[in-house]
């Protein structure tokens, strides 16, 4: 997908609990020497089990589903269902980062908004995380709406309805709050 044809100074990562819906994680590279260097110098591995038989065969039946016609499909409707839901966004003037894929970050920018943004939709029964510094830069927050082949168009359009009320209550919030604590700062000074 990333058109990388030269992997010797690549190194892949990747887990089993979004698609494969397992516990499993991977670390590859083509060269050995680094496979063996983080094999006894990275103390996560030191410390970590080997993959249970029933993770493995999970993962092994998630992957031949992957690989079949009903991943394919699945695939698609992800990529449908993050189209569509990318063209309400920006349409209604948000910000939406990246590629198509199962994974659409909404940029929020303020850490406090995003935070409250996320508690506000969580209270309203619609989940979401928001993801916020160190994760990424300060100021760049940003809300991590995971999409699935079963959501329906009724499902994004309730999303948006309830991001966008959420949204204005969370500014409403801190706007709010920073004037009380402004407030209280000019009162102690008094």
């Amino acid at each position: 997908m990333q058109g990388l044809t030269d992997l010797s100074n690549v190194v892949l990562c990747g887990t089993g609990s979004k698609c494969l819906s397992t516990n499993i994680g991977f670390v590859g590279a083509k060269d050995k020497r680094l496979i063996e260097m983080i094999r006894y110098m990275t103390t996560s591995y030191n410390s970590a089990t080997v993959i249970n038989p029933g993770q493995a065969a999970t993962s092994l039946a998630q992957l031949d589903i992957l690989r079949g016609q009903e991943g394919v499909d699945r695939r698609k409707k992800v990529t449908e269902n993050y189209l569509y839901l990318r063209g309400i966004l920006e349409s209604k003037g948000h910000t939406v980062i990246g590629i198509p894929c199962a994974i659409m970050p909404v940029f929020i920018g303020n850490e406090v908004i995003s935070r409250l943004v996320s508690r506000i939709m969580m209270d309203r029964g619609v989940h979401v995380n928001g993801i916020e510094y160190p994760v990424v830069k300060l100021g760049q927050a940003r809300l991590r709406v995971c999409l699935l082949p079963q959501h329906t168009k009724a499902h994004m359009d309730k999303f948006v309805q309830v991001f966008e009320e959420s949204l204005e209550k969370a500014k409403v919030i801190l706007e709010a709050e920073m004037t009380r604590y402004s407030e209280q700062m000019t009162s102690a000074k008094l």
